[in-house]
């Protein structure tokens, strides 16, 4: 539960993250909101896996970053086509804010990342 607690105050920390990208893009360059939010996505998902493999999953072994980062960005496209989905029709079909919705998407996608997590990218091979 403890593990829990830390992955989803890492992934609020990297949701700030992706919404303060997604404002600046959006509201600043004049990016379409979507290519915004995809960019932020970019920088979250990079903050969050450093940041897990050093504060929530400390124990794994630290071997093979790369592998394991590429896992993680699998695991994080598998949970992101749900989220994608969910930003885009809150946001165009449902005229909600786009950065209530991409907030909304990652709390419902949360515990989707935090099992992929755990299950296949910061685990020890015993």
């Amino acid at each position: 539960m403890i593990k829990l607690v830390k992955f989803s105050l890492i992934g609020g920390t990297g949701l700030i993250i992706n919404l303060i990208a997604a404002y600046i893009l959006k509201e600043f360059l004049g990016l379409w909101y979507f290519l915004a939010f995809l960019i932020g996505v970019i920088l979250n998902w990079s903050f969050n896996f450093f940041a897990n493999s050093y504060i929530t999953f400390s124990g794994h072994s630290k071997e093979r970053y790369a592998m394991k980062y590429a896992i993680f960005v699998s695991v994080y496209l598998a949970a992101f086509t749900i989220n994608s989905g969910l930003v885009y029709i809150m946001t165009s079909v449902f005229d909600i804010y786009y950065l209530i919705s991409i907030a909304m998407a990652a709390v419902i996608t949360t515990l989707i990342t935090f099992s992929l997590s755990k299950r296949f990218v910061y685990y020890d091979k015993k």
